[in-house]
């Protein structure tokens, strides 16, 4: 009896205290900032610095790790005298910041523009401008240059220069700079800047073999039919092959990756030198891939580094990782042993170690240090529903967790 009138007791009380609490309805859900959860906008690191920023206001704060306050830095007005000085119209919030290129220079897009704004001359330094009708846009900040694709072909562009066509062959069913293999196999660009930018890697996929399929445009006035090229079970698929364009002699090249033509290519990974490209070659069965390496300036096949079979199948869903200040070691992520975990090659193949073991996955590779001695990465190392962040130590596989609450960090 005494559960049962506390039982009473509990569910009225619910009842009177939701009654007494506001109704939320459909525009307080989706229009209204209120039940947004407090953070601070556009939270980022200054490059190469213990500084870093965010939005307030339109103004961009700035605060050093070792103080508990932070202090003006730039305001939107700066931003906007900036744009008048290159005749561009003012801005109505702070923009959003794309990328610190360096402790003094960051960018920025606004329409189809790509601004670099120098702090402490608080200057419009740089711009690149990208056509309104540009996809697949592939920015190498640190050179100022740009690669992005127009219906099948492929531009590149570098900061006040006018856009340049990669590509001199335009033939029916045939894409330049596109993601291919319908982004499996962590597939998700078309084009791959080298470290210094002296080189732009694509894909060329040739759909010209494929059958259509026909889709109603039911966006139109009257409903059109428009052909998607798209591979049925049994039927042809795409080839695809890797070219690499040379940005001073406007050459291309491709790489001499064999038959068959259909076979995957993924985890397309430059050297640090920008000497070699690294390209995993998988088989349509899709459980036997081949880690190999080519001449980027010639196209030669130089090595299988090693390869990787299942009876079932192989998941190669990254590229390798060179280490740091070591540009003869790479890590890479396998689930050869049945969980996701990391392995330290060097560059002729040899397995040195496995970094990370046991039943656990590693969800996501953040970065090296800047001595490259640690590995940061995301894991559910100590929890299977949840998601913390890791370093591996190189030298002897020490792993510290570094996130302390429960639940998913990222």
């Amino acid at each position: 009896m005494r559960k049962y009138l506390i039982s009473i007791f509990c569910i009225s009380f619910l009842f009177v205290s939701y009654s007494q609490d506001k109704v939320f309805n459909l525009e307080d859900l989706f229009k209204s900032n209120k039940l947004y959860a407090d953070n601070l906008r556009q939270l980022q690191w200054i490059s190469k610095s213990h500084d870093f920023v965010y939005v307030e206001n339109n103004i961009l704060m700035k605060q050093n790790v070792k103080q508990n306050h932070a202090t003006e830095f730039i305001s939107l007005s700066d931003i906007n005298k900036a744009l008048q000085a290159v005749e561009i119209e003012d801005l109505s919030n702070f923009p959003v910041i794309q990328k610190w290129v360096s402790n003094k220079e960051f960018c920025f897009r606004w329409k189809n523009i790509l601004f670099y704004y120098h702090v402490e001359k608080k200057t419009i330094e740089k711009q690149i401008a990208i056509d309104k009708s540009g996809k697949n846009l592939e920015i190498d900040f640190s050179n100022s240059q740009a690669a992005y694709t127009i219906d099948n072909n492929l531009f590149v562009v570098t900061a006040n220069q006018k856009p340049v066509q990669v590509n001199q062959e335009t033939p029916e069913g045939v894409k330049f700079g596109h993601v291919v293999h319908r982004n499996e196999f962590g597939v998700n660009q078309g084009s791959f800047w080298s470290p210094q930018g002296n080189f732009l890697a694509f894909y060329r996929m040739d759909e010209s073999m494929v059958a259509n399929y026909p889709l109603v445009n039911t966006s139109t006035r009257i409903a059109t039919l428009e052909n998607e090229k798209y591979p049925m079970a049994g039927e042809t698929s795409h080839q695809v092959t890797l070219g690499v364009y040379n940005m001073k002699n406007k050459e291309i090249v491709y790489m001499q990756t064999g038959e068959p033509n259909d076979q995957y290519l993924s985890a397309v990974t430059w050297s640090p030198d920008e000497k070699f490209i690294f390209i995993v070659v998988l088989n349509r069965d899709q459980n036997h891939l081949k880690f190999n390496q080519y001449d980027a300036k010639t196209g030669v096949f130089v090595k299988t580094l090693f390869e990787e079979k299942n009876e079932r199948y192989v998941e190669p869903y990254h590229p390798v990782y060179f280490v740091p200040n070591n540009p003869n070691q790479f890590v890479w992520s396998s689930r050869r042993d049945g969980w996701n975990h990391l392995y330290l090659y060097d560059i002729s193949g040899k397995l040195i170690k496995q970094l990370t073991s046991g039943k656990w996955e590693v969800k996501k590779i953040a970065a090296f240090n800047h001595t490259g001695k640690q590995l940061y990465f995301y894991s559910n190392k100590d929890e299977i529903v949840g998601n913390h962040f890791y370093s591996v130590q190189l030298s002897n596989s020490k792993i510290n967790r570094i996130s302390t609450d429960l639940g998913v960090h990222n």
